[in-house]
């Protein structure tokens, strides 16, 4: 029964799930690099697999991509959602 309910939720509905986990969960990405042609790339611990952890990587135009199955089945997932929440937050420094 639950597959069947997750094969019917919208993609809206798949990325408040991922936000709503990315809270209760208290997911924290790492930020490991920043590249020319990237705004950077993070490392967020797996839940379900102690000890493993996922890639992000997101471009300058804002596109996030996650190593994760989920991800891999182009479901949004908690990882890359929990990505976006850091990017959004951030604001460019600016010294006059």
């Amino acid at each position: 029964m639950r597959d069947k309910v997750k094969a019917t939720m919208t993609v809206e509905q798949r990325i408040a799930n991922a936000a709503r986990r990315v809270r209760e969960e208290q997911v924290r990405p790492i930020r490991i690099t920043q590249g020319q042609h990237a705004r950077g790339q993070y490392v967020v611990a797996s839940s379900s697999r102690p000890g493993q952890g996922y890639l992000v990587h997101i471009d300058t135009d804002g596109t996030v991509a996650c190593t994760c199955p989920a991800a891999q089945w182009d479901v949004p997932c908690k990882h890359a959602v929990a990505v976006q929440e850091i990017e959004r937050r951030r604001t460019p420094v600016r010294w006059e």
